[in-house]
């Protein structure tokens, strides 16, 4: 496992020369973003080990899809573009520390455990992949636009839908659940639900 840091040039996140030390992150890498960091572009399909946005004061574009399989850490202020998805892949840390993700926010495939170290936002979707079973713990997670539940989440996080979208998926909802929005959530397909409000 190494530490790449977006370096003072940026560029595409494949690109080699947009990472200090130069080259790509490999999946098992963690993605850094420091105060001297440049613009990043995800430009492909990209997976790294954990990425922390601490003191950045620059922007990344999401023109493709990022899957991380570890801790992610975000700021307050953070510049997003772009409309494709971030996926946790596997046990996490997400701590927010203020900052509501734009797009839309995926558990990804398997059995594992994404703790939130303080309440987080998500402006898009929050979606669960088919395969496994997700826990979420700890504070809550305010969801702006749909939930798909591919398969079933449990733990002792709030999930609290506060915008327009859709609640689709077979997967069943053991934590507890509130609908607090002016706007519509519309059901779609078999959705249930064990505990909640």
């Amino acid at each position: 496992m190494a530490t790449k840091t977006v370096s003072t040039t940026g560029g595409n996140w494949n690109a080699a020369a947009t990472w200090a030390p130069s080259g790509v992150p490999a999946t098992t890498d963690d993605g850094i973003f420091s105060p001297t960091s440049s613009f990043l572009n995800v430009n492909v399909a990209s997976t790294c080990a954990t990425i922390n946005f601490t003191n950045y004061t620059n922007a990344i574009t999401m023109s493709a899809a990022l899957t991380v399989n570890g801790n992610v850490t975000f700021i307050a202020g953070l510049r997003v573009g772009g409309t494709n998805q971030l996926t946790i892949g596997a046990a996490s840390t997400l701590t927010s520390n203020g900052f509501e993700w734009p797009n839309t926010l995926n558990i990804g495939t398997g059995t594992f455990t994404v703790t939130l170290s303080g309440n987080a936002r998500v402006s898009g979707s929050l979606t669960l992949a088919a395969a496994g079973a997700a826990t979420m713990n700890s504070n809550t997670i305010f969801v702006s636009g749909g939930l798909a539940a591919g398969r079933s989440v449990s733990g002792t996080t709030t999930i609290q839908l506060v915008g327009t979208g859709t609640w689709s998926g077979a997967g069943t909802v053991t934590n507890a659940l509130t609908v607090n929005t002016t706007g519509t959530i519309t059901l779609s397909g078999t959705d249930s639900i064990v505990t909640g409000k």
